[in-house]
C-alpha cells in the first residue's frame, strides 16, 4: 500500500470519528442532565441502545488508524548501513590504537 493511500484512509477514519462525535457527546449530556436516579437509569439505557453501534464503529477506527499509521512509522525509521572490514585485516587492538 502507497503511503498516500495509507494517509487517505486514516483521514478517512478520523472523519468517521469526526461525524460521530455528536452522537456521543449528545448521549453523555443526557446521562449528566439526568434529574433523579430513574431519569439517570433511563437515559444510560437509552444511551446504550442508541450508540451501540457508534461506539463499535469508532474502535474499529480508532484500531485502523493505528494500524496504519504503524505502517508509515516503519517507513520513518531511518535505515541503518553496516559497513564492514575488510576480511584480510584484523581489527586494531587496543595497543595498535596507541601507537
Amino acid at each position: 500500500m502507497k503511503r498516500q493511500e495509507i494517509e487517505g484512509e486514516i483521514n478517512a477514519n478520523k472523519n468517521i470519528l469526526d461525524q460521530t462525535d455528536y452522537q456521543i457527546l449528545r448521549a453523555i449530556e443526557d446521562i449528566f442532565a439526568a434529574e433523579g436516579i430513574a431519569e439517570l437509569l433511563s437515559a444510560l439505557a437509552n444511551a446504550g441502545q442508541e450508540i451501540v453501534h457508534t461506539i463499535k464503529l469508532r474502535k474499529d477506527c480508532r484500531k485502523r488508524i493505528n494500524e496504519l499509521e504503524a505502517m508509515t512509522a516503519e517507513d520513518d525509521e531511518p535505515v541503518v548501513t553496516v559497513t564492514e572490514e575488510p576480511a584480510d585485516e584484523a581489527p586494531a587492538t587496543p595497543e595498535q590504537k596507541e601507537e
